[in-house]
């Protein structure tokens, strides 16, 4: 049973809500106004989707509100009681250009139970409902005017629609596609016959048992030739052992040869080297060392002295040099301050200049002047409104006077209203014109105030301005004096400082030669160690080279060169039959890579050949068991429509007396007939008489009405026992008067014992009568794209 239904931006909804229970649940307004659209949203809600939409009549989006204004999403919520009992709520959203973007079910209590996959939460809702989409479009919702819609469909048809309705057809369906099937078995297997004899016509297929004994020798020789080729490793390692030791010995000697070339040049390098400096020195080269480095101490003493004087000449260069860059940038400062208070005293003069041609205190009498002008003409204008009011008052009661003058209260005629009348608006008029004029003069007026308010405020900050001017004056006179002493002492520092720097010039210039000669003589003490260590690494290097003679002489003495000829020759040996077993290896690796996929193709054949007659064997079996299946459901679906009919006819009597209570017709069956040896449904009814007739050759409009509804509410009994749910979309369509009234009375006295909820969508309001559960009135103004209204009314 549906509880509650929520629809926010749905279709023609803004936000609309409405509850839902047992019984006849109605909800009627004219076409367009949300009617269909509602019971839409449930659909959607439970699982998904739309006929509409399945059929791509429409887009998702579609459904979303797009009048007046064009809304980004929609939102649908339904509560419902599943068989199980508990209270479910399932809410989905759509987003423009997205689709369905968010799916969710609850229990009512808030527990989550799915979320939010579209399809997971329509196939949680099919479960708890034991109902998919196709069986509630089927069983459960009748689209508009389509209660009778069995009724309608011309005859051969019915039973095409009526089994699909059912959900036979699917028998017979599947009976065909049996039938496909068994052929497309026969086709398979002529076709595996044929691959069978191919195959066991293959040459590769008899070789097999000779080809795998080839393979198994190839492997055999691949063996011997791998454990040769294992005993040659440990000899070619031998022999390179020893080779090794040979070979480090011959570098060694190398080395050593190397190394006496090397020294035997450094000796020639220190020779040169050792005359270089004798003829640097030149007589100097005698010198002592001692001698150099006491003449080097004694330099260094004077430098020292010449240092201190030279920094004590440099400080006080740099203070003469401090204190006259201080003192002009003084000067600077003073000169930069005076220039810019003579541009202000300048700038304000010519400012006082303006202020004098203003002249203040004419401007305030004549603001004063104007201001008492405009006051007095406001006064007059304040007057001249009292009189106007006062005359059009005047007027007013003339004109509803009858027999008294309202001004000299004597008799009226009509001549002396017209005449008053006449005088009266004259008046009106002349004080009128009297207004705009002084309203014209306080628009001057106010004009002339604001101008002279302007040049009062312009004098005002013209004399603000030239407030400080003579103390700027004075401030002026005060820093060229300043500057007049600034100049003087500037002069002063920059004499003293011309003294210091001539001495400073004369002490660099001495203190130079000293660092020459103290460098030359540091240089010659440099150079007589250089010559010192020069003979001694000369001494070295001769003793070096002896040792290095008498090394070598032993390394020879100890080196074999025809054994390392014999080893060179046994190694070349041993390698070239290595790569020849390792060629061979490669041969017989090849050899068997082909034999094994030659042996490798003939078992896949072999394997196939197994496989195929197999498949053979089973593609027999599987044909005598399909032709079985078919038979099968050719029977079964005879036995099932039977049952199907026989269960539907039990269900629509037991009904027909509460839905339709009258005596001329008292049974009612849905029948197979033939016409023309074809086979087809038809509803009919039994008169008194006991004779049964097609429902559309005897049936008037309502009884007509009455028989559909007897016939879709005993589908869905039949086919969904647990769920006793029944929506009708306008289902008056061909109905008169007479048949609308006994439409209510049924919807409203008898499917209320035989369904639990009905949910009743009408635009007929004399179907209001028909509730006996909710009942709501949807409005709508379609002309301005209003949203839907939905008024419930009590039904008490």
């Amino acid at each position: 049973m549906i509880t509650h239904v929520r629809l926010n931006n749905w279709k023609s909804h803004k936000d609309t809500s409405f509850q839902l229970g047992e019984g006849t649940n109605v909800l009627v307004g004219p076409m367009g106004s949300g009617k269909s659209a509602a019971l839409e949203g449930i659909t959607y809600a439970l699982f998904g989707t739309l006929p509409t939409v399945k059929n791509r009549t429409i887009k998702l989006e579609n459904l979303i509100k797009n009048r007046p204004n064009e809304e980004d999403s929609t939102e649908v919520e339904v509560g419902f009681v599943a068989p199980d009992g508990n209270e479910y709520k399932v809410r989905r959203r759509i987003e423009r250009g997205k689709g369905t973007v968010y799916a969710e079910l609850r229990k009512s209590d808030g527990e989550l139970i799915d979320k939010p996959q579209s399809t997971r939460v329509t196939e949680h809702v099919s479960r708890l409902l034991e109902l998919d989409y196709d069986l509630f479009e089927r069983m459960i919702y009748a689209e508009q005017n389509r209660l009778d819609y069995f009724l309608t469909l011309p005859p051969g048809k019915r039973k095409e629609n009526l089994d699909e309705l059912l959900g036979i057809n699917k028998l017979e369906n599947a009976r065909k596609n049996t039938t496909t099937i068994i052929n497309r078995l026969h086709d398979r297997r002529r076709d595996r016959e044929e691959d069978v004899q191919e195959l066991q016509e293959d040459e590769e297929i008899a070789s097999l048992s000779q080809l795998e004994g080839e393979l198994e020798s190839l492997k055999k020789d691949m063996e011997n030739l791998r454990e040769e080729r294992k005993k040659l490793e440990p000899k070619i390692r031998k022999v390179e052992k020893r080779m090794k030791k040979l070979e480090e010995l011959e570098n060694k000697i190398q080395a050593s040869e190397k190394n006496i070339t090397e020294v035997n040049a450094s000796i020639r390098a220190s020779d040169r080297q050792i005359r270089q400096v004798k003829e640097e020195l030149g007589e100097d080269a005698e010198v002592s060392l001692k001698k150099l480095k006491e003449k080097h101490a004694k330099l260094k003493e004077q430098r020292e002295k010449l240092d201190e004087k030279l920094e004590e000449t440099k400080s006080q260069h740099e203070s003469h040099s401090s204190k006259a860059s201080e003192l002009a940038g003084k000067r600077d400062t003073i000169e930069q301050q005076t220039q810019d208070l003579s541009q202000e005293i300048k700038r304000k003069s010519e400012v006082e200049e303006e202020l004098q041609e203003l002249q203040y205190s004419k401007i305030v009498k004549k603001l004063g002047e104007l201001k008492n002008q405009r006051e007095e003409n406001h006064k007059k204008l304040t007057v001249l409104e009292t009189r106007i009011k006062d005359a059009n008052q005047t007027l007013e009661d003339l004109q509803k006077a009858e027999t008294t003058c309202p001004v000299c209260e004597r008799p009226l005629t009509e001549e002396h209203r017209q005449e008053l009348l006449q005088k009266k608006r004259g008046e009106v008029d002349l004080l009128e014109k009297q207004k705009t004029e002084l309203e014209n003069k306080s628009s001057d007026f106010k004009k002339d105030i604001q101008g002279v308010q302007e040049r009062k405020e312009k004098a005002e900050e013209l004399q603000e301005e030239v407030k400080n001017l003579h103390d700027l004056e004075k401030e002026l006179k005060e820093q060229e004096e300043l500057l007049n002493s600034i100049n003087s002492r500037v002069e002063e520092a920059e004499e003293a400082r011309g003294k210091v720097k001539k001495d400073l010039e004369e002490l660099e210039k001495k203190a130079e030669e000293l660092r020459e000669e103290f460098e030359s003589v540091g240089r010659k003490i440099q150079q007589r160690k250089n010559l010192q260590d020069g003979l001694e690494e000369k001494k070295k290097l001769e003793n070096k080279i002896q040792r290095l003679k008498k090394e070598l002489q032993k390394l020879q003495d100890e080196y074999n060169e025809k054994e390392a000829a014999k080893l060179k020759q046994r190694h070349e040996d041993l390698i070239l039959r290595n790569k020849e077993v390792q060629t061979e290896i490669s041969g017989v690796k090849k050899l068997i890579s082909e034999k094994g996929k030659r042996v490798e193709s003939a078992r896949k054949k072999q394997e196939m050949l197994d496989r195929y007659e197999a498949e053979v064997k089973s593609l027999r079996h599987g044909a005598r068991s399909l032709n079985k299946v078919k038979t099968a459901l050719a029977e079964s679906q005879t036995t099932l429509r039977r049952q199907i009919i026989d269960a539907v006819n039990r269900v629509m009597n037991n009904l027909w007396e509460e839905i339709y209570p009258y005596r001329d017709f008292p049974s009612i069956r849905l029948a197979v007939v033939k016409r023309r040896g074809v086979s087809d449904y038809e509803l009919q009814l039994r008169d008194r008489t006991g004779s049964w007739s097609s429902v559309e050759g005897v049936a008037s409009g309502g009884e007509r009405t009455s028989a559909a509804l007897a016939l879709r509410i005993a589908f869905a009994e039949v086919l969904i026992p647990h769920l006793s749910w029944l929506v009708l979309d306008e289902p008056t369509h061909n109905l008169d008067s007479e048949g609308i009234e006994k439409l209510s009375l049924v919807l409203k006295k008898r499917v209320p014992k035989i369904m639990k909820q009905l949910i009743l969508i009408t635009h007929e309001k004399r179907l209001e009568s028909a509730v006996s559960g909710y009942l709501y009135r949807f409005q709508r103004d379609k002309s301005e794209g209003g949203p839907t209204k939905v008024q419930a009314i009590s039904t008490s």
